[in-house]
């Protein structure tokens, strides 16, 4: 877990929580989640997160493991409904996803949007193991397309890109940051 990687997540996230029209409060308690969402990363051996390669299959268990062990850490921090989209952030609509194998509906969609920009942060962003995807299949939408099901019906611009400009309405959710206060795409 990188500060930088977190901070694109939290970033990418609000990015797509706006576009499917989420209210300004939940796009932050949504963003405080992505800071955390790796948190459990801390009981993985660094051997297993820094190996170069392919994980053997208890490496990969236990890289698994830091999706519910983070949401235990940080179940104190944030509320509970944030501490599902921790503990859910790594699960998939075909219920092939961990640690719950939760599948459509059942996915918290907090967690379905962390999941989308965990994996565009991941398929665009060089790491330490850099076990991603040919630099030529990164393109600003290969996430998306990759995992349609993620993808909120409304988003209708790349998860980096700025949000589209709204009408006002002069509701109180008008103004919509699209990232959080201190966090870049750096």
């Amino acid at each position: 877990m990188t500060q930088k990687h977190v901070e694109r997540v939290a970033h990418i996230s609000a990015a797509l929580a706006d576009a499917a029209d989420w209210s300004t409060a939940r796009i932050a308690r949504l963003c405080e989640a992505a800071l955390l969402h790796d948190v459990g990363k801390i009981g993985v051996p660094d051997a297993v997160l820094l190996k170069p390669g392919t994980l053997t299959d208890t490496e990969y268990d236990q890289v698994k493991a830091h999706a519910a062990l983070g949401a235990l850490i940080a179940q104190e921090v944030p509320d509970p409904e944030q501490a599902r989209w921790v503990r859910g952030h790594h699960e998939r609509p075909d219920g092939r996803g961990y640690p719950d194998g939760l599948s459509g509906q059942d996915m918290p969609d907090g967690a379905r949007l962390l999941a989308l920009a965990d994996a565009y942060d991941a398929i665009t962003s060089h790491g330490p193991t850099d076990r991603r995807a040919h630099p030529t299949t990164r393109s600003p939408k290969c996430a998306a397309t990759a995992a349609p099901s993620l993808t909120p019906t409304r988003l209708t611009h790349s998860p980096t890109s700025s949000p589209p400009a709204r009408q006002s309405t002069g509701g109180p959710d008008e103004s919509r940051p699209a990232a959080p206060t201190g966090v870049t795409t750096a």
